[in-house]
């Protein structure tokens, strides 16, 4: 399933597409690529990554990686409580690649925060 505001986002890039091709004529490339210039020229991977550092100092935010971010929104599903099989559906990883990437190990404060919530569990049975 995708989520509704993505369709839209893909939607609005076809109609642009689709404007560009036009304005272009002959000059368009037709590669069948969904990321491509006003000529229908692919853009170079490196782009993304120019483009968030870019985002980054403008932002003025300390600039990680871009891969990083998605690191940051898998701990950060993880935080908000979804499940790790949905949050790995989600970014296309195994449970296990999930858990074992992008969760940090919690420690010993982490096997108290688990054992609180085991005792909070058992208490209200």
């Amino acid at each position: 399933m995708i989520h509704p505001g993505t369709v839209a986002l893909l939607r609005s890039l076809i109609a642009r597409q689709a404007a560009e091709r036009l304005r272009a004529g002959e000059a368009y490339t037709d590669s069948g690529l969904v990321v491509v210039d006003a000529l229908g020229v692919p853009v170079r991977p490196e782009w993304y990554s120019d483009t968030f550092r870019g985002l980054c100092s403008e932002a003025e935010v300390p600039l990680i990686r871009l891969h990083s971010v998605r690191h940051s929104l898998a701990f950060w599903l993880h935080k908000v409580g979804v499940s790790p099989a949905d949050a790995a559906a989600l970014l296309g990883h195994t449970v296990e690649v999930h858990l074992s990437t992008n969760l940090p190990d919690s420690g010993s404060a982490g096997i108290a925060a688990a054992a609180a919530a085991l005792g909070r569990a058992a208490a209200s049975e």
